[in-house]
């Protein structure tokens, strides 16, 4: 019953509480056949410019998951990153996780912001 932090790198899900790491962004729609969907939360690298991580992100909200997009202020690439320089992954994971049409519109912002 608890939420499930699903990150891209083991290291990343370290620094989560109840985290999977999926060894890559092609595994996270995998996930969702192994684990109840309204209990996760996905958290996709901060690479807008990535082809492979906006598609796999586009397709989870088009789906209805609930996703993780970080504020454009959070330059760092990866949850490691951010810890290292300090921010709080966990309030801030908190603060920027959405679904359906909000998803959507801060989605269409975040590809644009870098």
């Amino acid at each position: 019953s608890k939420t499930i932090f699903v990150v891209e790198g083991p290291i990343d899900s370290l620094f989560l509480p109840n985290a999977i790491a999926c060894l890559g962004i092609g595994n996270f729609l995998e996930i969702r056949n192994r684990f109840p969907t309204e209990n996760l939360v996905y958290i996709v690298d901060n690479e807008p410019r990535s082809t492979a991580v906006t598609a796999v992100l586009k397709e989870l909200i088009d789906s209805g998951e609930k996703v993780c997009i970080f504020p454009s202020h959070i330059k760092d690439k990866d949850i490691n990153d951010m810890v290292l320089n300090g921010v709080d992954v966990c309030d801030t994971i908190s603060q920027h996780t959405y679904t359906g049409a909000s998803a959507m519109l801060v989605y269409n912002t975040w590809r644009k912001c870098k």
